[in-house]
């Protein structure tokens, strides 16, 4: 494996880290009733956002050099694929914020972890089969310790709620100062069993959405010649990002109006999106230094998607636990372990 490759897709992957932050402070306070209507403005500005570094860069670059993909009929015949993944991944999108939106305040973190874990696993699955690539046997290591971890994390979000409920039981003639202290060594909110379990799954889907993302990526900067990586990589992510715009628009248009006027007219939140846009567009330009890194790579896109979006899982979650002070259990910490020792450990792959 390309050492500039692996180096693309570490810095990729830490700028995209961006996003996973840019979401999580879009739906922060949000109430149960304005929780879906918060998500869909959030992850519809943050696909926006992602959007001007390939545009910006397409712009600045010369009209021969952009013409090349546009005019290559073997990239052309690719874009249906390049748009069907970015769509996917856009559902993908509204599904994880939503996800965050009902974790908010609740080790988001870890549920970070959960959707991103899945994106790392997936992306490495999707590329290796649809590209025939045999992975390397660090690959599979790699790839079972962060599904590992993926567990871990759920298992300890479990862990707290059954002591959170014992703690209830065991207390009912403390004080509630008592009992809120107690709770709170234990974690930081208590997430009722079925919400926590719809975070799950709307993160595991999340996941499973965005894995074809780096398909997508990889599958149009696969027939680059050489010399020509940026002008491919640049109209491959162009197309692909301007894709994951549309579910989230849709889901814009179809939304009560009333609910979106409300949001819109609060300050607070407001100023919300403000810092989500902010790393949308940090977030851009880390998708598209990952999508370079896939160029590079000519036969090891299932190590390159590995790394980058391990990165971008470790990196999102720490991001999200120091800005929002979340409090790390002994079962969250072994998670990411396990998480980062499989990113490591696919990264000997090749």
């Amino acid at each position: 494996m390309q050492l500039d490759a692996v180096l693309a897709a570490t810095l990729g992957g830490l700028l995209w880290a961006f996003g996973v932050l840019g979401k999580r402070i879009g739906v922060e306070g949000a109430s149960d009733d304005s929780k879906q209507i918060r998500a869909t403005i959030t992850i519809f500005l943050y696909s926006l956002t992602t959007t001007v570094t390939p545009f910006i860069d397409l712009l600045r670059m010369d009209r021969a050099a952009v013409a090349i993909p546009l005019q290559d009929e073997a990239w052309r015949a690719q874009v249906i694929f390049i748009v069907m993944c970015g769509l996917a991944s856009g559902l993908g999108g509204v599904l994880g914020t939503l996800a965050f939106a009902w974790a908010a305040g609740a080790n988001s973190s870890l549920i970070s972890m959960v959707e991103n874990g899945c994106y790392t696993l997936f992306g490495a699955v999707f590329i290796s089969l649809y590209f025939l690539q045999n992975p390397h046997i660090s690959m599979y290591v790699g790839g079972a310790l962060i599904i590992s971890g993926t567990v871990v994390a759920n298992m300890g979000q479990s862990c707290c709620r059954t002591r959170t409920d014992q703690t209830k039981g065991d207390s009912d003639s403390d004080s509630a100062s008592d009992l809120s202290e107690s709770t709170d060594e234990d974690c930081s909110v208590i997430v009722p069993t079925r919400l926590r379990k719809r975070c799950v799954v709307l993160a595991v889907l999340a996941g499973t959405c965005w894995g074809l993302g780096p398909l997508g990526k990889k599958i149009g900067v696969s027939v680059a010649p050489p010399g020509h990586q940026h002008a491919y990589t640049t109209c491959t992510y162009a197309a692909y990002i301007s894709c994951t715009a549309v579910v989230p628009l849709c889901q814009l248009l179809v939304a009560n109006r009333q609910k979106l006027a409300e949001s819109l007219g609060d300050r607070g939140f407001r100023w919300q999106l403000v810092g989500t846009a902010v790393c949308g567009f940090i977030s851009g330009i880390g998708g598209l230094v990952s999508t370079y890194a896939f160029s590079r790579a000519s036969s090891d896109g299932a190590a390159i998607a590995m790394i980058e979006n391990g990165v971008y899982t470790m990196c999102g979650a720490l991001m999200i636990a120091l800005v929002f002070k979340e409090r790390p259990s002994v079962s969250q910490l072994f998670s990411a372990t396990l998480v980062l020792t499989g990113i490591l450990v696919s990264g000997l792959a090749g």
